[in-house]
């Protein structure tokens, strides 16, 4: 089981929210077709604090989520000579083994070459590190469906800048409904009685 944390902000908290359309953290540079929410232990500290400060300097009200998902397989059983071939789960890009980070790191200067007009070469003028996937996944997260898709994913967590800034948190990135959701409840336990959580 994975344990991620979903944010609603709102003037209003309302008697319905749906994790996969309402819950999704604000990314600076938002992810095309996906969601993303909290992963991580010290992250899962965190971004309730940063949340807090932006909540208050807009005037919304919040309701934090926690959100349990079953995916296929996590980093730590996943059969990495399968990455491509057959559905998998979720990796934490930070977790690969290196010759799949270099993999990765070729893959994405071709993406985001492409993406710019530019030459792979002309690249090297950014100040980014193409050993390290944080450095290069948190700068370009636009790219994170061609991971999902060229490795056959459900998740990929990284690092991203969120809408509330501060310092990069770790995500975890999804297709809304790809993935098992086990319960969703508020963080706050009978904080919120009477709202009804979908996914």
């Amino acid at each position: 089981m994975v344990k991620l944390k979903g944010i609603f902000f709102g003037k209003v908290i309302p008697k319905k929210i749906n994790i996969w359309e309402d819950c999704s953290l604000p990314l600076r540079d938002p992810i095309p077709g996906s969601v993303s929410f909290g992963f991580g232990y010290r992250h899962r500290l965190e971004l309730p604090k940063q949340a807090r400060l932006h909540a208050n300097r807009r005037g919304l009200d919040m309701v934090v989520i926690n959100i349990h998902l079953r995916p296929l397989t996590v980093v730590s059983n996943m059969d990495w000579s399968q990455r491509g071939k057959k559905q998998q789960g979720m990796i934490n890009i930070e977790l690969m083994p290196l010759a799949d980070r270099n993999e990765l790191s070729v893959a994405y200067q071709s993406w985001v070459a492409k993406g710019l007009d530019k030459s792979p070469a002309e690249l090297n003028r950014f100040s980014v590190d193409w050993d390290t996937p944080s450095s290069f996944v948190t700068r370009w997260p636009q790219y994170i469906p061609k991971i999902l898709d060229a490795w056959k994913l459900q998740a990929v967590a990284h690092a991203a800048h969120l809408d509330f800034g501060g310092d990069p948190l770790m995500v975890a990135t999804m297709r809304p409904g790809t993935v098992e959701v086990l319960f969703v409840e508020p963080a706050v336990t009978g904080a919120f009685p009477d709202i009804q959580l979908v996914y």
